[in-house]
């Protein structure tokens, strides 16, 4: 089993700890590290390469939306789930232009969700299937 390593990025403190239950409830994903704001997701995203960024669209300094751009202009290979509040369509589709893989809205985070969404992303990522 291979293990996913994710960054977490949330201003929300309270809710990045939701988000860090819900990665270290499943045995085989590990957290390399966390960020409160758009900007420093960036420079991590660099340093430390994890395999999935959970990211809010809604966030100090930088919007998740450029921080994807950035991170995107890097060429890192990373699976980008944004995620908010917003239930709007223009969320998901600005979350898409930005290069993200998947836009969710915030109150359709848990485990199982992110398991299927990641076992899907990886698939067509390891050349099983062309979108």
């Amino acid at each position: 089993m291979d293990t996913r390593t994710f960054l977490l990025v949330d201003a929300n403190p309270a809710y990045r700890a939701i988000l860090r239950a819900i990665v270290r409830s499943e045995p085989s994903w590990s957290i390399v590290t966390e960020s409160g704001d758009g900007l420093s997701a960036v420079e991590l995203a660099a340093q430390y390469r994890p395999d999935v960024i959970l990211m809010n669209i809604d966030m100090p300094v930088m919007s998740g939306l450029e921080a994807t751009r950035q991170i995107r202009r890097t060429s890192h290979s990373a699976h980008i789930i944004l995620f908010s509040s917003h239930r709007d369509e223009e969320f998901h589709y600005a979350s898409l232009a930005a290069g993200g893989d998947y836009y969710l809205s915030q109150e359709h985070i848990d485990n199982q969700t992110l398991t299927s969404l990641i076992g899907r992303l990886s698939f067509f990522v390891k050349g099983h299937a062309h979108a």
